[in-house]
């Protein structure tokens, strides 16, 4: 280190970003090193602000990626996405996941699954929330369905579950 940097020096382990290790935190600006979006002012990089590796004016620890980068990268994102990845407005994802979701062509009266029909599962784990258990059945061909065309796999029942393994094996067996 500069010996004229030795003034500067971090006083704990948590001030000091490994370069080579990339961590985002929160909104976008926080993970910025040239740039503090809550004063709104510009860092020069200079080997002092660098080795602060902190805000002169808030003392909020600066980021990785430069503000030319991020300005770049915002204007390649949809309005949506770009307030999630901007401000740390999450709303995009309070909708539907999958936009192209049509309820007229993609969600079918209950009907009974027929007996040939191969049954599937499929499970997302979670420690921390209930994981979910999904039940579908896939058409062994192209079919009709109350006189439309549809897809082959059909989703046909969900389970939240939680709590101990055992009790959430024993869930999904009374469901099957």
């Amino acid at each position: 280190m500069n010996p004229e940097l030795s003034q500067f020096a971090l006083n704990t382990e948590d001030d000091a970003l490994d370069d080579e290790i990339a961590v985002i935190r929160g909104k976008i600006w926080d993970n910025c090193r040239d740039y503090c979006h809550s004063c709104k002012i510009l860092i020069p990089e200079n080997e002092i602000e660098r080795a602060l590796n902190r805000c002169p004016q808030c003392n909020r620890i600066m980021g990785f990626m430069p503000k030319a980068g991020i300005d770049e990268y915002l204007k390649s994102l949809d309005p949506e996405e770009r307030e999630a990845r901007e401000n740390g407005i999450w709303k995009h994802l309070s909708g539907l996941v999958y936009k192209e979701l049509d309820r007229a062509a993609h969600i079918y009266e209950d009907f009974t699954i027929p007996k040939g029909w191969m049954k599937i599962e499929s499970v997302d784990p979670h420690d921390a929330r209930p994981s979910h258990w999904a039940f579908g059945a896939v058409s062994p061909e192209e079919i009709e369905i109350f006189g439309k065309k549809v897809h082959r796999i059909f989703w046909y029942g969900q389970l939240l579950l939680s709590g101990a393994i055992e009790d959430s094996a024993n869930t999904v067996r009374s469901f099957r």
